[in-house]
């Protein structure tokens, strides 16, 4: 790869001579400078560029990287970002480039996140993770933090009338797009009135009945779009179609009969009608967008849900980010702590002593998969509540040798089986001890009561235990303030909603994010030892 390495004669020592004079020397972007080479960057990405061919590289990848910095260290789109690179000192400095030098139009942003992809850009998140390896602010066995985030997509909040349009009319597109004349037929038969064309205002109607008209307005139109292609595709003028072509119109088509088949239910009325019904929305793995296939409906909380996807955390007690992992929004968190565990291993021969996290990680295969692994998993228990407000599980006693359960009021349960997919086995007591029992009230508002007693209770209980413990709950404080991280990366670095389209680029938003937030540990780390030692001299 031939890099055209910024002039350090002429001009730029005249260059050098301004930005000494008007860039503070305690600026933060000299502060980065001086803590991290950035010039790994080069060496990462040598086998994407092509070393004899073509015209010489300017762009060069640690230019590039330090663009990207800049770009998510200050929330900036990539337009802004090619204006500041023309006009701001600091960052003309930052980016190695000369007075007179030219910058790099916004292009080259998406350019280079397009070379690297999210696996290198993983590359450059653990290098720059090594980095601060190096200097002793991340060691091999301290605790780590893992938690998730919400990342809203960019994407319209679309009732199920109104994705289906969108489908629909994407379809119509894609033939038009592939075919005028054949657009301009598939488009008469799809779109019959004007009416058609617009999408459903279903966000602002709430009458029942107007809502169900939207709703099979637009699986008309849908069905009629994806007939119409079909006739259009197979007829004499579609075998004119070359091969690329007839796939993107299969694909488009493909995409409405998905999201037809995952959101609607097409019933006969009294009239012999067919008539369209809304599906549970919690039903399957279902397309949000047709723009974003990849964001999913997800929710934090009962009552905190969202459209787009989680990012998954590892942090130390440092705030330093040691693993991200992106996965859609309707993933289980609890699923990501062993990918987590085992990633951080592998990459940086991280072996933690604790995982510490939140009741969506404090599940039975979790604790063996971690003390497998040498790790003590730190977590409040995923089903440790008390089921309708009755006993808790720890006022009844289990008599291991018979296979019963004795309840508080001294009753056995009757009837026990075992749940290969709970992992656990059910204990059931009687009616006729149940019924007539004064403590019911308080047990159970069920007709009987019935215990789940895990395959890992033993773990369970010695989770329990240590939460009690000075130890215990000094590290469910510990965990809980590494919250900040996530409002950092939120609030400063532009977290709160994707910036692209996809996973892949979800990643790459993610692994950048999570860069700015170690080389501002770094920054600060070393800010604080040039400190102590200034002190000691």
């Amino acid at each position: 790869m031939v890099y055209r390495i910024p002039p350090r004669q002429g001009e730029f020592v005249y260059s050098g001579d301004v930005y000494r004079a008007l860039i503070p020397k305690n600026h933060f972007l000299r502060k980065v400078d001086a803590a991290i080479d950035f010039s790994f960057a080069n060496e990462e990405c040598r086998s994407l560029y092509c070393p004899d061919n073509g015209r010489p590289t300017t762009n060069y990848p640690e230019k590039m990287l330090r663009a990207e910095f800049l770009q998510y260290h200050y929330e900036l789109s990539d337009r802004e970002m090619e204006e500041r690179a023309r006009y701001d000192l600091a960052f003309r400095w930052f980016l190695g480039l000369g007075a007179m030098d030219e910058a790099f139009e916004f292009s080259a942003m998406s350019e280079f996140r397009t070379r690297l992809g999210p696996e290198m850009h993983k590359t450059l998140f653990d290098r720059v993770l090594d980095r601060l390896k190096e200097e002793g602010l991340v060691t091999e066995k301290e605790p780590q933090n893992t938690d998730s985030t919400d990342v809203a997509a960019k994407v319209a909040k679309l009732g199920t009338a109104g994705l289906i349009h969108r489908a629909a009319a994407g379809l119509v597109r894609t033939v038009e797009k592939t075919s005028p004349a054949g657009g301009e037929a598939v488009r008469k038969e799809v779109f019959r009135t004007k009416e058609d064309e617009g999408e459903p205002r279903e966000q602002s109607r709430n009458e029942v009945e107007a809502r169900r008209s939207d709703l099979q307005r637009a699986v008309d139109i849908a069905q009629r779009s994806v007939a119409a292609a079909h006739a259009w595709v197979e007829g004499k003028e579609g075998l004119a179609l070359s091969p690329e072509g007839r796939g993107r119109i299969t694909g488009a088509v493909e995409l409405v009969e998905r999201i037809l088949a995952e959101n609607v239910e097409v019933k006969r009325n009294e009239k012999g009608e067919d008539e369209a019904h809304e599906l549970d929305e919690k039903a399957g793995d279902k397309l949000v967008s047709v723009v974003d296939k990849d964001a999913r409906h997800g929710a934090k909380s009962k009552t905190k849900k969202f459209i787009g996807y989680k990012a998954h955390v590892a942090v130390t007690d440092q705030d330093v980010i040691t693993r991200v992992e992106v996965t859609p929004g309707n993933s289980a968190d609890g699923r990501q702590l062993t990918p987590i565990r085992d990633g951080m291993e592998r990459d940086h021969g991280l072996r933690p002593e604790k995982m510490r996290a939140d009741s969506a990680y404090g599940t039975g295969e979790n604790i063996r998969d971690m003390e497998r692994r040498g790790t003590m998993l730190v977590a409040p228990l995923a089903n440790g509540g008390r089921p309708s407000g009755g006993f808790p599980k720890e006022r009844f006693m289990l008599d291991a040798e018979r296979g019963v359960i004795v309840c508080p009021a001294g009753k056995e349960s009757i009837w026990s089986r075992h749940r290969e997919q709970l992992h656990g086995t059910i204990h059931e007591f009687s009616l006729r001890d149940c019924g007539p029992c004064p403590l019911k009230a308080q047990c159970t508002k069920a007709r009987v009561r019935a215990i789940f007693i895990s395959d890992y209770e033993p773990a369970f209980e010695r989770m329990r235990t240590y939460l009690k413990t000075d130890d215990g709950k000094r590290d469910r404080k510990l965990r809980s303030e590494r919250e900040r991280v996530f409002e950092e990366m939120k609030d400063r670095h532009g977290m709160r909603k994707a910036r692209y389209w996809g996973l892949a680029k979800m990643r790459i938003q993610a692994y950048m994010t999570a860069i700015v937030v170690d080389i501002k540990r770094l920054v600060g780390w070393l800010d604080r030892l040039n400190g102590a030692e200034a002190r000691a001299t």
